[in-house]
């Protein structure tokens, strides 16, 4: 582009370590989510672990130098060291292990709710949805637990509504196997994450 306007030509590479991108969502939405990245102009590397972060470089796991002059690094939900120094069981990544209501499978009355819990036998993605439906659940329980009350379960949805803002004025969209994009996607999120905010920018009347 003309640098000359102020504008500076931009290369992007995502690097993914799985063999496709988006691996919990629909084969429907990644194609859709592959179309718009190659709409922009976006390189994609899957199946590429990095090894080293350098000054001007990415290494990745098989040796291959990859130029990056800035590098944006995203992850998925890790445990805090922290869990392991508590003694309280584990599930096999490191977060708290939990039955349906929410306390912890030792026999004490802790709880983990959100991504720092995982519920024994069950295959949740660590996803905002869930932790915003357990916060009901354990304030019940905390106090049913101090009146000696049995304590209620949780019972997740199967499935939710997942939107990916593009950038554009556009958003993707999922639920269950059907995919979707647009600006009245993106309009839909907009309205979602606006109400969602504003209900916790005032204190209810009689909250301290």
């Amino acid at each position: 582009k003309d640098r000359r306007a102020g504008e500076v030509e931009v290369l992007l590479t995502l690097v993914q370590r799985n063999d496709q991108i988006l691996p919990d969502c629909s084969q429907a939405l990644r194609r859709r989510a592959l179309r718009q990245l190659s709409a922009a102009g976006i390189r994609v590397e899957t199946a590429s672990a990095v090894r080293q972060v350098a000054t001007d470089r990415l290494i990745l796991e098989d040796g291959a130098p990859l130029p990056a002059d800035l590098v944006v690094w995203a992850t998925g939900a890790t445990p805090p060291p922290l869990l392991k120094a508590l003694g309280l069981p584990l599930d096999e990544r490191g977060f708290l292990l939990t039955d349906r209501t929410l306390k912890s499978t030792a026999d004490a009355p802790i709880f983990a709710v959100g991504d720092s819990g995982t519920i024994f036998d069950e295959q949740l993605a660590k996803a905002g949805v869930f932790a915003v439906r357990q916060g009901p659940i354990l304030w019940e329980n905390l106090r049913r637990v101090l009146e000696g009350d049995p304590l209620q379960s949780y019972r997740p949805q199967r499935r939710f509504l997942k939107l990916l803002n593009c950038g554009d004025g556009t958003a993707l969209g999922e639920y269950g196997s059907i995919a979707f994009h647009g600006r009245w996607v993106w309009k839909l999120k907009d309205r979602i994450d606006t109400r969602f905010v504003e209900k916790y920018q005032t204190l209810k009347s009689g909250v301290r």
